[in-house]
This record gives structure tokens, sequence and C-alpha cells, in this order.
């Protein structure tokens, strides 16, 4: 397992376009109204269409992956996986052209399992946390040796 600490953490930033929410759309099949239809949504209580949320998790992964591809943090004859995402929880919309920032924060360290945990916050523009949710990481052999 790589040095990390508790309290570790990472953040990335990204403004949500129409190009990210329309090609998110196409690549997942996921054309619900609410994504992709600004007419209809319009007159909704959102005020238009929102991104889908799995592309918010999407940005989870960034985050783990400015951890994990530190140099600092690479484990010769492993390579750093994503075991799972919870408590996944959305607090407010996000609006096309929002710009959220997404910070990942060590919580836990296992050894013994080459794990850690961290807790995730998503945050527009305005400082409003949109989503919360943690995720477990794991170091796991590579084949090429031993971690």
């Amino acid at each position: 397992m790589p040095p990390i600490a508790v309290g570790e953490t990472r953040r990335f930033s990204k403004t949500l376009t129409e190009t990210d929410v329309s090609v998110f759309a196409g690549l997942t099949g996921d054309l619900a109204r609410v994504h992709v239809d600004e007419a209809a949504m319009r007159s909704s209580r959102f005020g238009g269409r929102i991104v889908h949320g799995a592309l918010l998790i999407g940005l989870i992964g960034t985050t783990v992956t400015m951890l994990v591809e530190t140099p600092a943090f690479k484990v010769e004859g492993a390579v750093p996986v994503v075991l799972g995402y919870r408590d996944i929880r959305f607090f407010a919309p996000v609006r096309l052209d929002d710009t959220i920032a997404a910070t990942l924060t060590i919580t836990r360290l296992d050894p013994a399992k080459a794990r850690a945990m961290a807790e995730v916050v998503l945050v527009n523009q305005a400082g409003t946390t949109v989503m919360t949710g943690s995720v477990t990481i794991q170091w796991v052999a590579d084949g090429s040796s031993s971690p």
C-alpha cells in the first residue's frame, strides 16, 4: 500500500456543458427528458434540464485518479481499483454550465487489505453542496510481481 495518510485530499473542478450532457446521454442511452428536453423541463420545478447524476459520480473517479496516479502513490506490482461507491446522496440539481468542485478526502486506511476509504463532496459555484458519497480504493496485484 502506498504512503497515503488520513486527511489526504484531491480536488477537481469542471464546468458541465451542453456537450458533456449530450455526449453522456448518447454514451449511456439515458435520454430521460429531465436531461435532454429543455422545452419540457423549462416549466418543471428545475426550470430547465439537469445534469445526469451518474455523470457527477464520474467526477469522483477523476479525484481518485488524481490521487492514485501521483508518483508517490504508485506501488510496484499493484494497480489501484475502485471497489465501490457508497452512500451517494444528491442534495440539489446541477444545471448545464454549473461549475462543480469535487473534493476527495481519505478518511480511513486498512493496510492489511491495501485499502483506502474516502469521503467525497461535490459543491457548485455558489457553494451549495450538490452531492456527497464515499469510495473504497484497493491496490491489487497486477500479475507482474507481488505488491
